[in-house]
């Protein structure tokens, strides 16, 4: 049953933080007194604005204290392994040339043919004025209108599309640059194999479309000066090594030998708990 699906995650994610507990107990790992008294303030101001919520479902203070602190546990025990100094320790060669092969940097020009909200296409007549547009972009950049300027043309075009007064913000060429990710979402994979083919020609304006969006792109060189990568460096930790840190908590949760009790299901309420959250929603409603 849904009920019991419920009860067996909840019991596999209690012997999560107890290997959690036991492995930052075995490393020496701590929460200094600053992270613990924040802790428990944010879980005082949650129970200040939300109490009765928590209490009908049964949740104490005390008990989503202890869980957030091993929240936090867990990403100092994370750092314990794989930071500077860790068991584990990931090389900084290693992230590099992860954060050189997953990332680009890029100046982009995107000329929608859909509705951003909804994604609909846009009417006809909005999608020949973008095609008009975007033909006018490239034989400027083919004249050489830099991608900063086609850029300023392409806010301004939606902000009268919109009719937006507000006058543009000032650029600079940073700023309109965007770092990309191999895997990421939210672009074409056409697009997306564009920008990572080996051996592209950087700082060359180049150009995707498909019946969604037309675009101009440009390839930067993705780390000038190397402070892009270190201000990435915990992100690319936690991309790089997050699965295996899952894998090594679950082992230790078996070696531990933790198992919930046989009450574990009681002291679990999974209908009371459904139950309360529909009466919120009921009242939220009237």
């Amino acid at each position: 049953t849904i009920e019991q699906w419920v009860i067996d995650r909840a019991a596999e994610a209690t012997k999560i933080h107890a290997a959690v507990k036991s492995e930052a107990e075995r490393l020496g790992v701590k929460l200094d007194e600053e992270t613990i008294n924040s802790i428990k303030s944010e879980v005082e101001f949650a129970w200040e604005t939300a109490g009765s919520y928590y209490d009908a479902l049964g949740i104490s203070k005390e008990a989503a204290a202890e869980v957030t602190e091993i929240n936090f546990l867990a990403d100092k025990l994370f750092d314990a392994y794989y930071g500077e100094g860790g068991t584990d320790e990931v090389p900084v060669d290693e992230l590099k040339s992860y954060f050189d092969y997953n990332f680009r940097r890029c100046m982009m020009v995107v000329v929608s043919l859909i509705d951003a909200a909804t994604g609909a296409p846009l009417t006809e007549e909005q999608q020949a004025a973008a095609k008009e547009a975007y033909a006018a972009y490239k034989d400027y950049i083919a004249n050489g209108t830099s991608m900063l300027d086609i850029t300023y043309l392409e806010l301004q075009r939606m902000n009268d599309m919109m009719g937006v007064t507000d006058p543009i913000p000032v650029l600079s060429e940073e700023q309109a640059e965007m770092l990309f990710m191999r895997d990421g979402a939210g672009y074409p994979q056409g697009l997306s194999d564009m920008i990572f083919t080996d051996g592209i020609e950087m700082n060359k304006p180049l150009f995707y479309e498909d019946d969604q969006y037309l675009v101009i792109f440009e390839v930067h060189e993705l780390d000038k000066d190397g402070t892009a990568f270190e201000s990435y460096k915990p992100t690319l930790l936690s991309m790089l090594k997050t699965v295996d840190f899952t894998d090594k908590i679950k082992a230790a949760s078996e070696s531990i030998g933790f198992t919930p009790s046989a009450d574990f299901g009681k002291a679990f309420p999974v209908r009371a708990i459904l139950m309360a959250q529909s009466k919120e929603q009921a009242k939220a409603q009237q």
